[in-house]
This record gives structure tokens, sequence and C-alpha cells, in this order.
């Protein structure tokens, strides 16, 4: 009798444990990999400009991070700040699954709080890597930086 009430428990607890787990999934309590974009330069003109952008984690529908901009030899345009790429839950989840994503957001300058368009497009070569271009798109021109990323778990 134990034996059965045993079992009997086990599986109760068993299907709680899946009926809460699926509860929290439907409720977008997702945890998405972490971003990380190896650093890039572009042609400009008469210049280079070079991106560094920190590792981008997932915050309220967007992925965040910090990023520096050099232009050489014009050092007196270089820039940093914050980065505010928009994805959605539901396009974090398609890059997971080695899916072409398009974002869009901004780069948010420490100087002045000045802020720039940034748009971008995942090119994905594995499930969790692949080549990743932005525009960044300043007063006078875009500017284009292709690179790759890599998805990595946390």
């Amino acid at each position: 009798m134990h034996s059965i009430l045993k079992v009997v428990l086990i599986v109760f607890f068993s299907l709680l444990i899946s009926v809460q787990s699926e509860e929290t999934k439907a409720a977008g309590t997702d945890t998405f990999p972490t971003i990380l974009v190896a650093p890039c330069k572009s042609k400009l003109s008469f210049a280079e400009a070079s991106l560094i952008v920190s590792v981008l984690n997932h915050e309220s529908g967007a992925f965040r991070g910090d990023y520096i901009i050099k232009i050489n030899p014009f050092t007196f345009k270089n820039d940093e700040g914050r980065l505010d790429l928009k994805i959605s839950d539901a396009d974090a989840r398609k890059m997971t699954q080695g899916l072409a994503v398009e974002f869009s957001g901004k780069a948010i300058s420490n100087k002045g709080n000045k802020q720039q368009g940034v748009k971008g497009r995942t090119d994905p070569k594995t499930a969790s890597s692949g080549n990743v271009s932005f525009v960044v798109t300043t007063a006078d021109r875009q500017i284009v930086f292709n690179t790759t990323y890599k998805l990595v778990n946390n």
C-alpha cells in the first residue's frame, strides 16, 4: 500500500512541476543567451571607423550593452555609450534556432545623451553564431559595420 501511495505522489508532483514549468514559459520568463560581437572596422572616405561592442544582455525586449566607436585619424570624433537593440522575445527565440533576424535600435552617446539610429541583420551560420551587420546613421552619413556574433548561454 505504501509503495502505491509513493508512486501516486511521485506522479502527482512530477505533473505539478511540469505544469508549473509550462506556466512559467507561457508567462514570458524565457532566458535568452548573451550575444558576443567581434570587434570590426569600416572604411570611410578619409578615415577608418572601428566598433567595439560589449557583451549584449537581453532585458525587456531588447539586447543592451556598451559600444566604443573610434575614428582614425579623427580621434575627436570618437564616441562611446550605450547600445539598445530592440529584438523582440519572439525574434530572440528565432536567433537561438539559427534563423535570421532584423533589428533596429539606438546608440546613446555618453556625450550629452546624443542618439544615433542603428539597424541591422543577423545571418546565422549555425544555431549559435553567424555574421551580423550594423548600420549606424549619424547626422551626415551611414556607417556599415560587418562582423560576427556568437550566442552564449547564461
